[in-house]
């Protein structure tokens, strides 16, 4: 990935996610420091760290809208870059280069291997 991005001549710009964590003791989320959670990466969470440029082309790894044609496995180009928001135009489908907003999306993991859950 980072290959195709330096191809790209814009700004890099990086989102972080805002992990957090959820026990059924509230004392033992003190056991688990944010450089641990951050570098798991459960199968049904996407990584800490995204790193985007405007004409980068993006896939939505999860049904968003089917109505609007964000489904699974869309294709998107990067059009802007904002701060709690990506602004993009669809490169595949029916509502080719219609241009749509992904906002951050608020994502859980209960993992059965990680005794909490991963906001």
């Amino acid at each position: 990935m980072k290959k195709v991005l330096n191809i790209i001549p814009e700004a890099l710009k990086t989102y972080l996610s805002t992990d957090s964590v959820s026990c059924n003791n509230e004392e033992e989320v003190q056991n688990y420091p944010f450089e641990f959670i951050n570098a798991l990466t459960p199968s049904s969470l996407p990584p800490h760290r995204l790193n985007l440029k405007v004409g980068a082309i993006v896939m939505l790894l999860r049904n968003f809208s089917i109505s609007q044609g964000l489904c699974n496995g869309t294709c998107m180009k990067a059009q802007r870059l904002h701060e709690h928001c990506v602004e993009a135009s669809l490169v595949t489908g029916s509502n080719k280069s219609r241009t749509v907003l992904i906002p951050r999306i608020k994502l859980s993991s209960s993992d059965a291997n990680i005794p909490f859950t991963l906001n």
